[in-house]
């Protein structure tokens, strides 16, 4: 959203930028300007709570911070050319007034020098402040944060993601593995096509395979050999059946 502050400007015009200035501005809200070289910001258009990423500036030299500002974080990252940041606040007022955090890299830690008054006795009760200079990595008013350790943690994050995923495909694995050893296991125990043709050729011998044929013949075959146990059962209970007749006949005659 920070980035459509700069959508009026062409091409051109971004790149001819080589000093952003942030102002105090006025009580009307005016669209960043270019003069000179000079990119003008009113600090009404940094109230938006997210990160200005200067990177389509890429000759940008300095930034000049002379109001509160509202963005979330700045992210210098890519200007290489920067060399300059400065502000006219005391480093007391600055530290209070402002919450934003600078994106960059660890290079320019040492490359980009800060200056700023800073607030300081000045003997006798008197106080005053000092124009002082430090590098990024020496000075204590703008905090920042490294791009490496962004990426290191977009690293990370990335690393959980995939391990969660390669879990994820572990598990589809193993469920995979268990549906083939069970249709392994029921396909070993279904006969063969050959097996059938073996038995087609001792139940139906000179016959070609006929799956309904072989499922008669077999039925047939089973009850065949169950026909002696069936007849030995019968005659066993006719006899019991005469012999209980011819008891009952000799009751009957005693009576």
């Amino acid at each position: 959203m920070a980035q459509k502050l700069f959508n009026h400007l062409n091409n051109d015009e971004k790149i001819a930028v080589k000093h952003i200035y942030f102002y105090p501005g006025d009580d009307y809200a005016h669209q960043p300007t270019l003069s000179g070289g000079t990119l003008s910001i009113d600090r009404k258009y940094t109230l938006i709570e997210d990160e200005l990423d200067l990177a389509m500036f890429p000759n940008l030299r300095k930034i000049t911070f002379d109001c509160i500002i509202g963005f979330e974080s700045i992210n210098i990252s890519k200007n290489e050319k920067l060399s300059k940041i400065m502000t006219n606040q005391v480093n007391t007022n600055f530290i209070d007034n402002n919450n934003f955090t600078l994106v960059i890299k660890e290079i320019q830690l040492s490359r980009i020098i800060f200056s700023y008054y800073e607030y300081m006795a000045l003997g006798n009760g008197n106080f005053g402040s000092l124009k002082t200079s430090k590098s990024l990595r020496e000075q204590a008013m703008i905090p920042y944060f490294l791009v490496e350790d962004r990426k290191l943690g977009q690293l990370e994050t990335e690393v959980a993601n995939l391990k969660q995923s390669l879990a994820q495909k572990d598990q589809t694995i193993a469920q995979k593995d268990r549906t083939i050893a069970d249709l392994t296991r029921k396909a070993q125990q279904t006969p063969t096509l050959s097996q059938f043709e073996k038995l087609n050729n001792i139940a139906l011998p000179c016959t070609d395979l006929d799956f309904n044929k072989l499922k008669q013949e077999i039925k047939r075959l089973k009850l065949k050999d169950f026909d002696p146990h069936f007849q030995k059962q019968k005659n066993t209970f006719e006899q019991l059946k005469t012999t209980a007749k011819d008891k009952a006949g000799d009751s009957l005659s005693a009576i």
